[in-house]
């Protein structure tokens, strides 16, 4: 199996990247990272951790991997059309721009999406988006606001910074185990920066924070206790 990691940066432009049966893809240091820039990028057969710089922005078609998968795209979107591992972590990072979400599915692992924009789901549908144990959430102007996410998880982290006003966050959740709300936030002041959540699946809901700076809080919980 081929490790691709180096002291120098990897440049690989191409329309579709397919890389298949590595050990590792880059390295966890910014200069290590396997730098492309790429359209798409399919992944099978990786067995240890996977670090790429996208240039511009990425979809991220079939990734199915056995470590973590950890993605920066410096210009533009990330499409996260399919990414699944091994119950390793996932962390996805758009620094100028927006994320949209097929499918994510870290297991007992921890997904990690920020974005400068958007968190949104691919699509307008009921279909879980983003399963693992935790699921940590940071965009400027809305997480769900457009398309809601679904989620399936066990602690959950949603923030958004912007404050022009409107950077909603609207999430579900479906877990038959007890779910925390860690820390939700808004900070749009001038118009309504609203939080809307829903539990189902017959896990107790605690909610340890959440706040808004000028906007409506709405929780709910199908099946399960609500502290």
């Amino acid at each position: 199996p081929l490790a691709l990691i180096t002291a120098l940066p990897i440049y690989i432009t191409a329309t579709t990247l397919n890389i298949t049966g590595a050990t590792t893809v880059g390295a966890v240091a910014a200069i290590d990272a396997l730098d492309t820039d790429v359209t798409t990028l399919n992944m099978s057969g990786v067995t240890g951790a996977s670090y790429i710089l996208e240039d511009d922005g990425i979809a991220l078609g079939d990734v199915n991997v056995d470590g973590l998968v950890n993605v920066i795209a410096t210009l533009g979107d990330i499409t996260a059309t399919s990414v699944v591992t091994s119950d390793d972590n996932v962390t996805l990072q758009s620094v100028a721009a927006a994320i949209s979400v097929g499918l994510i599915n870290a297991g007992a692992g921890t997904a990690t999406l920020t974005a400068a924009t958007t968190i949104n789901d691919a699509a307008v549908d009921t279909v879980t988006d983003i399963t693992a144990a935790v699921v940590d959430l940071n965009a400027v102007n809305g997480i769900g606001e457009t398309n809601a996410l679904e989620l399936a998880a066990t602690t959950i982290d949603a923030d958004t910074t912007g404050v022009a006003g409107g950077e909603h966050i609207d999430l579900s959740n479906v877990n038959a185990n007890a779910t925390e709300l860690l820390n939700f936030s808004t900070a749009g002041a001038t118009t309504n920066a609203d939080i809307t959540f829903a539990q189902s699946g017959g896990g107790a809901l605690t909610v340890t924070s959440a706040i808004t700076a000028d906007g409506d809080i709405t929780i709910s919980v199908d099946d399960g206790n609500l502290t």
